[in-house]
């Protein structure tokens, strides 16, 4: 069951799980949003029957969801102090577990990096706590909106968000080349862009029905001498792997970054 749960932050990504638990019909009277200005998804929260206020001082709940930029963190938390104890699951990149626990002293944190696909239920989640007695909460909370995988060291959350947190925004970057590439070989502009939507949805359906590696998965389609391989080689050829091996590069070294690490 859905526990009662404050939401900190409505932008984009509160704003994206508001629209994610209300799509998949949990009660809104277990929802409190705090957020300070009014954003569309606050807005729909409230209309769809959720509490919202401006701070988080003004409400109560066993259950935070931490999800404001990480350089205004310990301002969002100081509406926190002296409340009882509970679990706080924080959004933030960069913002680490420990730095949280000193400003919360005996609240339960657990990290988690989304893809904004939590927004239409269908998004991907890694998470890491060292606390006990969290999985079923986070499961509650973001079960319903999202595939959850349980990381062993908080290191790992910045390789996710690097691959994961960041990586659907990689997807529609090669979507948008591919539809680029279809007008210059001259389809129309809105043709070539729907059949790269089309493609990449085609192919996560795929991956979800079939478990089987990777590698294979290419092979079905890649016939021996056909247009397939001849257009992955290419690929190869101008440096795909390695254009992707410096994106999640470049992503993990801001992780860190941010981390201070």
């Amino acid at each position: 069951m859905f526990p009662t749960t404050l939401l900190i932050g409505c932008g984009r990504l509160g704003g994206a799980l508001v629209r994610g638990w209300l799509s998949k019909g949990i009660d809104p009277a277990r929802l409190i949003v705090a957020e300070s200005h009014p954003t569309p998804d606050a807005d729909r929260a409230r209309k769809a029957g959720a509490e919202v206020v401006d701070s988080a001082s003004e409400a109560a709940a066993d259950t935070v969801v931490l999800a404001v930029k990480p350089k205004v963190w310990r301002e969002a938390v100081e509406a926190l102090s002296g409340k009882p104890a509970g679990t706080l699951i924080s959004l933030m990149a960069g913002v680490r577990a420990a730095d949280i626990a000193k400003a919360l002293p005996g609240w339960r944190i657990v990290r988690v990096m989304p893809t904004t696909g939590i927004g239409v239920g269908r998004g991907a989640a890694a998470w890491w706590s060292q606390a006990d007695g969290v999985a079923d909460t986070v499961d509650a909370v973001l079960g319903s909106v999202s595939s959850l995988v349980r990381l062993e060291d908080e290191a790992d959350i910045d390789i996710a968000t690097a691959i994961s947190g960041s990586g659907q925004g990689y997807v529609f970057a090669f979507a948008k080349a591919l539809a680029e590439a279809g007008e210059r070989a001259g389809l129309a502009p809105d043709i070539a862009t729907g059949l790269a939507r089309a493609t990449l949805m085609s192919g996560s359906a795929v991956m979800e029905a079939d478990d089987r590696d990777l590698e294979t998965l290419i092979g079905e389609v890649a016939s021996p001498g056909g247009t397939t391989q001849a257009g992955l080689d290419a690929m190869e050829q101008a440096g795909m792997p390695g254009a992707v091996n410096a994106a999640v590069e470049a992503a993990l070294a801001k992780a860190r970054e941010l981390a201070g690490g």
